[in-house]
């Protein structure tokens, strides 16, 4: 399973959407993960590119052009956004509360996972928790969520690198209690 990233606009069309079966999100019990650009609503410049590429007429538009104009528009692209991230308050480009909050709300989740900000995180909010990934090269910050357990959930926010996965910090959730805990002795069951 791939969650598209705000790079991945031309990875659709029905044949190859079911063959590496690219979703927009995935739902766990109390659990969501997602992209993250869509939590982003105060940057109004990434919303109406992010609009414009994903339009079929734009794709194929974009598709109908030779491959060195496309990989010049391409690496256009990436350095108007490079200027563009240097040049915005750093606000504009990170999640808005009340959008978590409504994704949060609506698809009944305690736990929100996702990137695109980059800015590896685990945020409280009434809701629950949001944890937020790395950008990635060759290592970087992910999640695990282990779910198995009927009323006990487990969430380690992990450092990958090629040699090694190390857990930086959990967070534990047992079914009727009011929060998840940071470290909690109510870990203790999974180990």
């Amino acid at each position: 399973m791939l969650i598209a990233g705000n790079r991945d606009f031309l990875l659709s069309g029905n044949g190859y959407t079911f063959q590496i079966q690219l979703k927009p999100m995935l739902q766990l019990p109390g659990a969501l993960i997602i992209h993250g650009d869509e939590l982003c609503t105060l940057d109004h410049a990434y919303q109406t590119f992010k609009a414009e590429v994903r339009n079929p007429q734009w794709q194929t538009e974009f598709l109908a052009k030779p491959l060195a104009e496309r990989q010049a528009i391409a690496q256009g692209l990436r350095q108007a956004s490079r200027e563009n991230q240097a040049n915005r308050p750093e606000s504009i480009g990170d999640a808005v509360d009340s959008t978590v909050a409504l994704w949060m709300h609506d698809y009944a989740v305690d736990l929100l996972i996702h990137g695109h900000t980059h800015r590896p995180a685990v945020h409280f909010n009434p809701n629950g928790i949001r944890a937020v990934t790395s950008d990635w090269d060759d290592s970087g910050i992910g999640y695990v969520l282990d779910h198995d357990a009927p009323k006990q959930r487990t969430l380690s926010q992990v450092y990958i690198a090629p040699d090694a996965i190390e857990v930086r910090e959990q967070w534990c959730y047992t079914a009727g209690t009011p929060e998840w805990k940071r470290n909690s002795v109510s870990c203790d069951w999974i180990n």
